[in-house]
């Protein structure tokens, strides 16, 4: 989608400070973060923001990403 901020950081358009990507998602620092280690995990592919109303198995595919970072985080913090 050309103007969502969230696609243009998935394909570089807009510097970000990532965390952890694989082929389905980037993990990247929150810019304006509530507490220290704040991170977004988003799709490299368009999907609308209310996770609840993706399918079952797109929610289980972005809870293991996060499950991931979560880990990067609290090793690092």
């Amino acid at each position: 989608m050309e103007d969502c901020v969230f696609c243009s950081i998935a394909r570089g358009l807009i510097p970000s400070v990532k965390l952890w990507e694989d082929q389905d998602f980037i993990a990247l620092l929150d810019i304006y973060p509530n507490t220290t280690g704040q991170a977004l995990v988003i799709p490299r592919k368009h999907v609308g923001s209310y996770i609840f109303d993706q399918e079952p198995e797109e929610i289980g595919k972005i809870m293991m990403a996060a499950k991931k970072v979560t880990k990067i985080l609290e090793k690092g913090l």
